[in-house]
């Protein structure tokens, strides 16, 4: 098996941020979350930013935890969604369906993930073996740590913002790889934050297989289905 991958969403698929044979650090775009199972050797551990864990309704305790953690960028933690609204058809079904489960409406940034979601609810549900190696990680949580507990002042997509994403992971990385991953990236595929936010994912993941993150969330509260609902930092 080989260590810890990092997966963002992106308008291509996913940012899969990993360390190759050598050591170095790279960025590729998987079209599917499906190419993840044809990987040689197959990740130990995937971190990924996208919810796993659903609840039946109300809100995450790991959300709400993350939420109040990032202070000024606590916005970009979107409210995971209920799991009864997964197969809807469009976003007047979904919405109609998180009201009546939950009392409240979805919204239009939630729906906008359904896709990646149920992608990521179908390979969590393939096999017990890879439900193991999936993990929930949020980005802005990983900066946060990044950063010594203290959010990005500059919000993701702009230029600042950019820069100081880039200045955080040159400290987990060392100098170039976050530049040198911005230069190669599929500008059709990928925005310069999906290949920031994947390498940031790829540093919780392996800080998770040392045993280091930071997790959000009750570690034994699980779905209905069995995914945890917590998220890494």
């Amino acid at each position: 098996m080989s260590g810890a991958v990092g997966l963002d969403g992106c308008r291509g698929g996913w940012v899969m941020a990993r360390r190759d044979a050598s050591g170095r650090v790279e960025c590729v775009v998987l079209e599917r979350l499906d190419d993840l199972a044809h990987q040689l050797p197959i990740p130990e551990l995937v971190g990924i930013d996208i919810p796993l864990g659903l609840p039946e309704h109300g809100a995450r305790d790991c959300d709400i935890e993350a939420r109040r953690r990032l202070g000024l960028r606590g916005s970009s933690v979107f409210p995971a969604p209920v799991r009864a609204v997964l197969q809807a058809a469009d976003y007047a079904e979904a919405n109609a369906r998180h009201r009546a489960t939950d009392g409240r409406g979805l919204s239009k940034q939630a729906w906008n993930l359904m896709p990646k979601i149920r992608e990521a609810d179908a390979l969590a549900h393939r096999s017990r073996e890879w439900r193991a190696r999936m993990h929930e990680v949020h980005p802005e949580l990983s900066f946060t740590m990044l950063a010594g507990g203290v959010p990005m002042p500059a919000a993701k997509r702009t230029a600042e913002g950019q820069r100081q994403r880039r200045d955080a992971l040159t400290a987990a990385f060392g100098d170039r790889v976050a530049d040198e991953a911005l230069e190669r990236r599929d500008r059709r595929a990928a925005q310069p934050d999906d290949v920031l936010d994947a390498l940031a994912v790829l540093w919780s993941a392996e800080r998770l297989m040392r045993g280091e993150a930071e997790v959000l969330g009750d570690p034994a509260t699980r779905d209905a289905t069995g995914l945890l609902m917590r998220i890494a930092g």
